[in-house]
């Protein structure tokens, strides 16, 4: 039935999150705000697409071959959670689009009788392609481990991982997205930029295994629709049940749209009418068919150039891209994996290849340097590493077509989990040579990074280490950055006390960065958090607040932070333990303000079973001084107390401590130390007790 074209409106309210299923009247609105300019010309084009018949009507066999092949790429954004879908349930998602796009549902049966004479054999087929845009072979799943997994049309820049759209159709998979919406596509003629033209979907929406369900199998045959062409049923807004609106289809009546499935609704928008309750373009929960109509307006958009969509189906792409058979001719793509990148040595690390091979035989070479063993062929391989360092892996691959490799240097970092650095250790930003020896986890290797600053401002002399977030525009959200200190021996230390000064302030007030301090006992391969520290608002409140400007901390934003003994009991008495500081940029932010730390310190005493150590009472005065500390113990332990003073080298400064004094001990008369951080190590009959000394 021909009925009147109504003007498409963009300007609807939105559904509440439990009833959006769709999100793309949302971003598309979104998007014409950003930029009104080109909202006629996106509704030009809808109205523009000229249906062509596709041949494939409601009498059609359902075992005909498809007309049109698509190649599919899945891009599985992740962060090793459930989000990271098996490739099982990707495989049974083009399942589940070949099966509604061909007519081949069986519950095709259960279609009103108004509509079953207009059930549509679309004749599309979906495939995962073999062969990548480089040439290399693929099975059309690729995986991304990436800090950001909420994912939005905010940012249309984001979309680096999409292969060309004009030979792909790219699936993005995320663990949730920042839209009232499980998934979105625009529909082809939105002026976006090429590599935003995909479909995104959260993973709980793929496919009716795994992380699927059958309930929820049917969202991307919806996104698919729009892909090529297709509004919904009601039109463009995102709101179904509350206006009458066309959605230039001939064949589907006007309608409001449904989120139930109640099949008998006839005349509410037009007189006598039913209204296609059951189109995989309405929301309800029955959606079983596609119209002839909407196959013909979908034939229209494949075969007409919107997008770039009239060459997906091509003789050339489909060989350019694997769907061909006889026409797989890719050279090897070449990846892989092990558990964790920092090991201990002597443990087993196990790599896994990833790579995707391609026809014919194939061969396998692996190089592991500094391991046993040193090369394998194998597709798994367990290795160890004898001796601490920071080794490159190498993976090489060939096929009849030709040579792929992949050499990571510096891939694994292995540690000695038996030796480590003694205590006291005190930190202070000032020497280079002892800033080289922390190591930077930087995964995105950008510039936010933590460096030494050259600036008055630290909380010590001059430097300290900040985090340069606040000039970072090409960063992540959600990117984790953190510094590593040396590993330490608390071997015999019973009491561990760590303590450092922050200055940080918050870039606005709905900034929701996050900073930790983890320690490891397994050469960094597992991190735990150490727990009651502040949150990063509570930070920010006792140091600079917001500030939406670069924050560079003035003497009095310096925090003192001490973790006690109690919360570091898992590391007492123990050897090989790491200690990191790390900071996590809000998840849906790219910048954020400054973070400093400076005046680290890490010491441990040995209590002893009687704990004697804890009950002495020791006053040192002044301090902080301009050079000349008094110490002074409880009576009676002055006579057996012996002292050594450390600098922040952990180099002993000889001649400095002066017990000739009676009751008490002198450190420094001549007032000749540098300004700067000491640690006046106190030793009650081999019982050891440091203290920190502050020059200014």
């Amino acid at each position: 039935m021909n009925k009147p074209l109504l003007v498409l409106l963009l300007l609807f309210p939105f559904l509440s999150k439990a009833q959006s299923q769709c999100g793309q009247a949302e971003i598309t609105e979104h998007f014409f705000q950003q930029h009104p300019e080109w909202r006629q010309e996106f509704l030009e084009h809808q109205k523009n697409i000229r249906p062509v018949s596709s041949g494939h009507k409601s009498g059609a066999s359902v075992t005909a071959e498809p007309e049109f092949m698509v190649p599919v790429v899945f891009h599985v954004l992740h962060q090793g959670g459930p989000e990271n879908i098996s490739d099982a349930q990707i495989q049974d998602e083009i399942r589940i689009l070949n099966r509604d796009y061909q007519r081949q549902n069986a519950d095709t049966a259960n279609v009103v009788a108004a509509f079953q004479n207009n059930i549509a054999h679309v004749g599309f087929g979906f495939k995962l392609a073999k062969i990548d845009p480089d040439g290399h072979c693929t099975n059309g799943i690729v995986r991304h481990f990436t800090p950001k997994t909420n994912w939005d049309a905010n940012d249309l820049t984001d979309f680096t991982f999409s292969w060309p759209r004009n030979k792909y159709l790219n699936i993005y998979v995320v663990k949730s997205l920042n839209i009232t919406a499980t998934a979105y596509a625009f529909l082809p003629g939105t002026p976006i930029q090429p590599g935003a033209d995909v479909i995104v979907t959260i993973h709980s929406m793929v496919g009716s295994i795994g992380t699927g369900t059958v309930a929820n199998s049917r969202v991307l045959t919806h996104e698919v629709g729009h892909w090529f062409g297709l509004q919904h049923i009601w039109g463009t807004s995102n709101q179904p049940g509350v206006t009458c609106g066309d959605d230039l289809v001939s064949d589907t009546p006007i309608t409001k749209g449904f989120i139930s499935c109640n099949t008998s609704n006839t005349g509410i928008c037009n007189p006598g009418i039913p209204e296609n309750v059951q189109n995989y373009m309405d929301y309800s929960p029955c959606k079983i068919m596609f119209t002839n109509g909407q196959s013909d307006r979908m034939h229209g958009v494949i075969t007409g150039g919107l997008n770039g969509r009239n060459n997906i189906h091509t003789a050339a792409n489909l060989a350019a891209t694997g769907l061909t058979e006889s026409s797989v001719s890719c050279t090897p793509f070449v990846d892989f994996k092990t558990g964790s990148r920092r090991q201990c040595t002597g443990n087993n690390v196990v790599f896994t290849s990833l790579s995707q091979n391609g026809p014919g035989p194939i061969t396998r070479l692996w190089t592991f340097t500094g391991g046993n063993p040193a090369t394998s062929s194998d597709s798994i391989v367990s290795v160890t590493y004898t001796m601490p360092g920071t080794y490159p892996v190498s993976l090489q691959m060939t096929n009849q077509f030709g040579t792929t490799i992949e050499n990571r240097e510096g891939y694994l970092v292995v540690g000695d989990g038996n030796s480590g650095t003694p205590v006291p250790y005190a930190f202070d930003f000032e020497t280079d040579s002892l800033v080289a020896k922390l190591a930077i986890d930087n995964p995105d290797q950008n510039e936010t990074k933590w460096i030494q600053g050259e600036t008055s401002a630290g909380a010590g002399v001059n430097k300290c280490h900040f985090i340069n977030s606040f000039y970072d525009t090409d960063a992540i959200p959600g990117e984790k950055d953190a510094f590593e200190l040396p590993s330490f021996n608390l071997t015999g230390l019973d009491e561990i006390t760590l303590s450092y000064q922050y200055a940080y302030a918050r870039l606005n007030v709905s900034q929701r960065d996050s900073f930790k301090v983890q320690y490891s006992l397994d050469c960094g391969a597992n991190w735990t958090s150490i727990g009651g520290l502040p949150t990063i608002t509570q930070m920010a409140s006792a140091s600079g607040g917001t500030q939406a400007d670069v924050f560079n901390p003035t003497e009095t934003q310096w925090v003192q932070q001490t973790i006690p003994s109690a919360r570091l009991s898992a590391i007492a008495n123990r050897n090989g333990v790491m200690i990191r500081f790390l900071f996590v940029k809000d998840i849906n932010k790219t910048v954020a303000n400054n973070m400093y730390i400076d005046q680290i310190n890490l010491t441990g005493i040995t209590t002893g079973t009687n704990g004697l150590l804890a009950k002495r009472t020791v006053t040192i005065y002044p301090n902080p001084s301009q050079g000349s500390f008094v110490v002074s113990a409880e009576s009676g332990e002055s006579v057996r107390m012996k002292g050594r003073l450390f600098d922040t080298k952990g180099q002993e400064m000889k001649g400095q401590v002066d017990t000739s004094h009676e009751g008490e001990m002198v450190v420094n008369s001549g007032k000749s130390l540098d300004k700067g951080v000491y640690t006046l190590m106190l030793d009650f009959d081999g019982m050891m007790m440091p203290k920190k000394l502050v020059v200014y």
